[in-house]
């Protein structure tokens, strides 16, 4: 067993560095040192590990495989200690001017995005938020464990031990049409009318197709896209001006039918509702700040599965806009103000227990009109009648 005190301890906070910038420059920029200071100590941990732990590239330097089994081991003890230390000091949303960067796969970031801006907005006018997209899904745990990621909102979970993976939200998908579609119109139809139909949809890396409970579908329906693209945010605009459809959450769908002109029903056929994970680094369980993210994003999430019309539609008392209404229903939602390190605890709990009921789901009939030239079953039955 290594004695510590024969260990200078400094040696771990340049080497997490040096392993997150890839750069001995950029390192010595970050934690004010001389490069060749940084360069001095790799030389010793080197001897003290028995591995070159960095080649020279190019492009920065390439860690081994025995500096990054190291730097997990590191990172996640430096990451405990930094939280213990700033557990001491309070976190007040009110004042706080952190940023926050959150990565979501659900919706391309307008569900989860919108209802945490209007909640920073109201609990923390001068925090900054930041929400990508997860593209390549593969680069999230290391986002995390680099922290410079704070949350993922994902449809699967990583295989990952230090990455703690809570159940977020069921969310129902259903079809999305412009209004005026020369075929589709309010009643009833069935999954061989569908399939007549042309669609739109995200492409494969981050769209339905890596989601295991819809890949059925999407091959069934592989032949009949038309078009892919990048973002789910894309597919109102494509339906709205075609004759595409689109599939889509249930939520999302309700806060782009109105402005885009569009209705939606569900599809003709049960389809599994697919789960969605809210994910975070382990290290940053007690950070009061993150502790307090997290409940924002379970909150948002909560309202998704309660919202019954587009946020901010006049006259039916969404009230997104509205920071009262979102202090009081952040009130309502926490219940006795818990110590900042329990906060944790309760979004956790919250994320693993709330979710899980049934969704309800509300079928909207819809008919496919038959293109010219066709004859529908139906229409064939009714004249044999």
């Amino acid at each position: 067993m290594v004695n510590l005190r024969s260990v200078d301890l400094n040696l771990l906070t340049i080497f997490e560095a040096v392993y997150e910038e890839r750069s001995q420059v950029r390192a010595a920029q970050r934690i004010g040192m001389t490069q060749p200071a940084i360069s001095n100590a790799l030389a010793r941990l080197r001897l003290l590990v028995g591995d070159r732990l960095f080649q020279g590239r190019t492009k920065g330097l390439v860690p081994t495989g025995k500096a990054d089994a190291l730097y997990e081991q590191i990172h996640s003890a430096l990451s405990l200690i930094r939280a213990e230390l700033d557990a001491r000091e309070t976190f007040d949303p009110a004042i706080t001017r952190r940023r926050f960067v959150v990565a979501t796969s659900v919706g391309g970031g307008a569900l989860v995005g919108t209802g945490l801006y209007h909640r920073f907005r109201a609990l923390a006018p001068d925090a900054r938020l930041t929400v990508r997209t997860i593209d390549p899904e593969e680069e999230i745990p290391e986002l995390l464990r680099e922290q410079r990621l704070d949350l993922a909102v994902h449809h699967s979970r990583f295989d990952d031990s230090l990455l703690e993976q809570a159940p977020l939200m069921d969310l129902e998908n259903v079809v999305i049409a412009r209004r005026g579609h020369p075929r589709v119109r309010p009643g009833t139809g069935s999954m061989a009318e569908l399939l007549r139909e042309r669609f739109a949809m995200v492409y494969e890396p981050t769209g339905f197709a890596a989601i295991p409970s819809l890949r059925p579908l999407v091959e069934t329906l592989r032949e009949r896209v038309a078009v892919e693209v990048p973002s789910a945010l894309l597919l109102p605009f494509l339906v709205a001006e075609s004759d595409l459809l689109a599939i889509v959450s249930l939520p999302m769908a309700r806060m782009v039918s109105g402005p885009h002109g569009l209705f939606h029903f569900p599809l003709p056929r049960d389809i599994p509702s697919p789960p969605s994970y809210l994910i975070w680094h382990r290290s940053l369980e007690a950070d009061p700040a993150h502790a307090w993210l997290r409940q924002q994003v379970l909150a948002v999430a909560a309202e998704l599965r309660k919202r019954k019309t587009p946020p901010g539609d006049p006259g039916r008392g969404s009230g997104s806009d509205d920071p009262t209404r979102i202090r009081t229903a952040v009130a309502a939602l926490k219940g006795p103000s818990p110590g900042p390190l329990d906060d944790g605890v309760g979004a956790r709990k919250l994320a693993e227990e709330g979710p899980r009921g049934k969704v309800t789901r509300r079928r909207q009939p819809v008919t496919f009109l038959t293109p010219p030239g066709q004859t529908s079953r139906s229409a064939a039955g009714r004249s044999r009648r």
